[in-house]
C-alpha cells in the first residue's frame, strides 16, 4: 500500500496506472475504486488530504518483504503521482504448525529487535508485528501471523486497521516539522514581544514607533497561526484515528514483547505532544500580543486624556479671561451709554430748565445718577434673561 499526497488532479495518477494495464476507468468523482489488474488487485481510495493505492496478491513473496508488488507499478510512476507519505508492505502467514519460539524467530529475522513490536490480537490466536522502520527501499513492513480460525472478513478488518495506523500516523507526523519551525519563529517573536512590553512600561520610545513594532509582531503571529492552524488541526484528527485503531486491536502482550501501542506511546505520542504544546504556545503568544496592545492603548488613552484635560483647562482659562474682559467692557459700556443718554436728555429737559429757571447743568447733574442706575438695571435684566435661556 502506498499513501500519496496528489497534485491538483487527484485522478491523474490513477488514470495513468489504469491505462498502463488497459483497465476501465472509474466514474467521475468517486472516492473508491477496486479493480483486478491481472498480476494483482488494486484498491484505490481518496481521503481528505491523500490517496492510497493498495495492491493485493495471493501467495507469499520470497524472500519476505521483497517488495515485489511495487514492480507492478510503471517506471517513474511514483515520481509523477505526487508526494509519497508512506509505503507499507504487509505479509500474511498462517501460524498453525509453529510454536511461539518459531514465530518469534521469524519475526526477529525480519525486523530490528530494538524497535520490534509484537501484539497478540483476535482472542490471542493471531500475531501482528512491525518495527515501524523504513527498509532499504523505503517501505514500512508489517507481519501478520494469522490463526486458521480467522475468517477473511476478520483478516481484512485487521489488515485495514494496521494500514490505517501507519498511514494516519505518517500523516499526523507531517505536523512535527511545522511545529519545530513554528517553535523557532515563536522564540524570536516572544523575545521581541518582551522587549516591546518593557518599552511600554518605561516609555523609552514614542507611542507611534512602539505601535508600529507591535503591529508587525502581531501580524507575524497571526500569519504563523494561519499557516499552522490546518496542519495542527489535522494532526489532532489523525492522532485520534490512530488511537481508535490501536484500541480496536485489543492487544495483549506476547512473551513480554513490546506492544504496538507501547511503541506509539514512546515514539508517536511525544511528537503529538510537541505539536500540541507548540499550538498552545502560539495561542499564548497571541494573547500576550493582545494584552500588550491593550496596555499600549491604555497608555495612549491616558496621554490623550491628559492632553484633553490640559486643553479644557486652557479653554476654561481663556473663557474666564474673556468673561473678565467682557465685564470690564460692560462697565465701560455703562459709562458710555449713560453719557449718551444724559446728553440726549439734555436736549429734552432744556425747555423745562428754562421754564423752571434752573440751570441746565444742574438739571443734568440730577438726572445722571438716575440714568446710570437705569442702565445698570437694564444690563442685569438682560443677564438674567440670557441665563434662563441657557438653562433651558
Amino acid at each position: 500500500m502506498v499513501a500519496i499526497i496528489p497534485g491538483e488532479d487527484v485522478f491523474a495518477a490513477l488514470f495513468t496506472l489504469l491505462d498502463h494495464y488497459k483497465a476501465p476507468l472509474p466514474a467521475e468523482g468517486v472516492n473508491q475504486h477496486s479493480i483486478d489488474l491481472g498480476p494483482a488487485r488494486l484498491k484505490w481510495e481518496r481521503h481528505s488530504e491523500f490517496v492510497t493505492y493498495t495492491l493485493i496478491r495471493k501467495g507469499l513473496a520470497e524472500p519476505a518483504f521483497s517488495g515485489a508488488l511495487h514492480d507492478y507499478l510503471p517506471a517513474d510512476w511514483l515520481l509523477q503521482a505526487g508526494e509519497v507519505i508512506t509505503s507499507v508492505l504487509v505479509r500474511i502467514e498462517g501460524c498453525q504448525g509453529r510454536d511461539d519460539e518459531q514465530l518469534l524467530a521469524s519475526l526477529d529475522n525480519w525486523f530490528q529487535a530494538e524497535s520490534l513490536s509484537v501484539s497478540a490480537v483476535g482472542e490471542l490466536s493471531s500475531l501482528v508485528a512491525s518495527d515501524f522502520r523504513l527498509d532499504a527501499k523505503g517501505h514500512v513492513r508489517i507481519a501478520i501471523m494469522a490463526d486458521a480460525g480467522l475468517n477473511p472478513l476478520q483478516l481484512g478488518r485487521l489488515v485495514q486497521r494496521l494500514l490505517e495506523i501507519e498511514v494516519y500516523k505518517s500523516m499526523a507526523m507531517l505536523s512535527l516539522p511545522t511545529a519545530r519551525d513554528a517553535a523557532r519563529k515563536l522564540g524570536n517573536l516572544e523575545t521581541r514581544l518582551t522587549c516591546i512590553v518593557q518599552e511600554i512600561s518605561v516609555a523609552e520610545k514614542s507611542d507611534q514607533e512602539t505601535l508600529g513594532t507591535l503591529l508587525a509582531i502581531s501580524t507575524a503571529i497571526q500569519n504563523l497561526s494561519a499557516s499552522t492552524s490546518f496542519r495542527f488541526s489535522a494532526a489532532i484528527a489523525y492522532e485520534t484515528i490512530v488511537n481508535q485503531r490501536l484500541t480496536s486491536l485489543e492487544e495483549c502482550r506476547f512473551h513480554g514483547r513490546q506492544q504496538l501501542s507501547e511503541f506509539m506511546r514512546r515514539r508517536f505520542d511525544p511528537a503529538m505532544r510537541t505539536c500540541q504544546a507548540t499550538e498552545k504556545r502560539l495561542s499564548e503568544v497571541s494573547k500576550r500580543a493582545t494584552r500588550a496592545s491593550n496596555l499600549l492603548r491604555t497608555r495612549v488613552d491616558v496621554a490623550a486624556e491628559r492632553q484633553s484635560q490640559a486643553l479644557l483647562d486652557s479653554m476654561n482659562m481663556r473663557a474666564e479671561q474673556q468673561l473678565r474682559l467682557q465685564e470690564t467692557v460692560e462697565g465701560l459700556s455703562v459709562v458710555a451709554i449713560s453719557y449718551y443718554a444724559v446728553s440726549l436728555l439734555g436736549y429734552v429737559v432744556a425747555p423745562l430748565a428754562d421754564a423752571l429757571e434752573i440751570k441746565k447743568s444742574w438739571l443734568l447733574a440730577g438726572l445722571s445718577p438716575v440714568v446710570i442706575i437705569g442702565v445698570l438695571l437694564m444690563l442685569r435684566a438682560t443677564h438674567r434673561r440670557l441665563h434662563r435661556q441657557a438653562e433651558r
